[in-house]
């Protein structure tokens, strides 16, 4: 499977996950924005973790996944943003480290850790693209252990830095 590196991005507005990931993949997202905030009846879940698919000709394909999530906010409109379909249960390697996510009952999973769970991030204006954070967001100065320099605009993250892909200014 591939392998995904994503360091300051914003990743929302999609007609279905934000980011969806089958069979094998390696997933490595830092102070990333993960949402999912669109219209539809095919929104689904920000985030979609699969560790099998049907190859269209009639074979289950599975494989193990490696999948890393550090200071990152998976947030949007649905009640869960993390949708699993795990075949392979126990096999796979998650982690959500720092991370603030929506979900309906916050989990006890050992991979989530130091996690903020259901806090609305407060962006400053998701209709127009505007993923900044408001000043009394619970994200600013949340990620804890950073060594990350610098936000998606190029701005300094000093001190204890925010969760997510924008430093709040």
């Amino acid at each position: 499977g591939g392998k995904v590196k994503a360091v300051n991005c914003v990743i929302t507005h999609n007609g279905f996950h934000a980011i969806i990931n089958l069979a094998g993949s390696g997933l490595d997202f830092t102070h990333c924005t993960i949402g999912s905030f669109g219209g539809g009846e095919g929104q689904l879940a920000a985030l979609g973790i699969s560790d099998f698919y049907n190859d269209g000709q009639g074979s289950i394909i599975t494989s193990n996944i490696q999948a890393n999530f550090k200071y990152c906010i998976i947030y949007g409109n649905k009640s869960a943003e993390i949708a699993y379909n795990l075949d392979n249960v126990g096999t796979n390697n998650f982690s959500f480290d720092y991370c603030a996510i929506r979900m309906e009952e916050p989990s006890s999973e050992p991979f989530y850790t130091n996690t903020i769970w259901n806090q609305n991030p407060k962006f400053k204006e998701i209709a127009d693209w505007d993923f900044e954070l408001l000043s009394d967001s619970p994200m600013i100065d949340a990620a804890i252990g950073s060594t990350s320099d610098s936000d998606i605009k190029g701005n300094a993250r000093n001190g204890t830095p925010d969760i997510g892909a924008y430093e709040f200014q």
